[in-house]
């Protein structure tokens, strides 16, 4: 790793985490991952989780990485893709909407925003676990009345014990082959509305934050387009060769890689 990637971590005031094949798999910590958070906090860095994952509110995956990492971690250190979804909706004066999320995200939504089953103004498409062939059918619907749909983040498919599964990205290629109509915005990562919340809850500058994460469409990608540093782990799904072809053809810079936070603990200790 070269001179500026290796002050940009000694620098860096706030480091962001992603959860999903970067810290946790399923319900299991990653190697390093507990040791490497407390170090950072220990020597006066801020820390926090940004995720794509909309299957769950930020209170929720803030309980299960306490359970996880045996650590106090609050909703205040974490924010995800449902949080880019809200601040669309509002700046965009949006409340009647569709929502094809799971029932404990609709549950959160419901206090803040209308849910239209008929009228519709949006249809919010998101990493739905509850999803059943009536929803496909009726988003469909929908679609092909005219009312636009909202991809709440791009990712695929997410990684489990197993393998993966389908997630967000997935529902919306399914809805795009099924009309032949693409959503008209996307959030989460990399959509740089997470890099500008996160520069202003943290009150920092953008190249004082570093991203840890393991993909390249959304993590890496996030980081193109910002102004913030980059750490690929490879814990997910991205191999050394993928990200060295990555770099060759977009020739991104601030970019680091770790084979684990096992390793970004020695780098970051350097």
């Amino acid at each position: 790793m070269n001179s500026d990637l290796i002050e940009m971590l000694k620098k860096a005031k706030l480091f962001a985490f992603d959860l999903d094949g970067t810290t946790i798999i399923d319900s299991k910590p990653l190697e390093g991952i507990k040791d490497l958070l407390n170090y950072l906090l220990e020597s006066g860095k801020s820390v926090c989780f940004l995720t794509n994952n909309s299957s769950r509110t930020n209170v929720m995956h803030a309980e299960r990485l306490s359970k996880i990492f045996n650590m106090n971690i609050t909703e205040n250190d974490m924010m995800s893709s449902l949080d880019s979804l809200e601040l669309f909706l509002e700046r965009k004066s949006i409340k009647r909407i569709y929502p094809f999320l799971n029932e404990r995200v609709k549950k959160y939504l419901k206090e803040k925003f209308i849910f239209d089953d008929e009228n519709p103004d949006v249809i919010a498409v998101g990493f739905n676990t509850d999803a059943v062939y009536s929803q496909l059918e009726k988003v469909s619907q929908l679609i092909f009345e005219g009312v636009p749909y909202l991809l709440v983040h791009p990712d695929l498919r997410c990684p489990t014990s197993f393998g993966y599964i389908p997630d967000a990205g997935s529902f919306g290629k399914l809805f795009e082959l099924t009309t032949d109509k693409k959503p008209i915005w996307v959030g989460g990562k990399p959509n740089p509305i997470m890099v500008e919340g996160l520069a202003k809850k943290y009150n920092v500058d953008e190249n004082e934050i570093v991203y840890v994460g393991d993909r390249l469409y959304t993590d890496i990608e996030m980081v193109k387009n910002s102004g913030i540093y980059g750490v690929l782990v490879l814990t997910g799904e991205t191999t050394l060769e993928e990200f060295k072809n990555y770099k060759k053809s977009t020739g991104i810079k601030r970019v680091a890689v770790a084979q684990n936070a096992k390793e970004l603990l020695k780098m970051v200790k350097e």
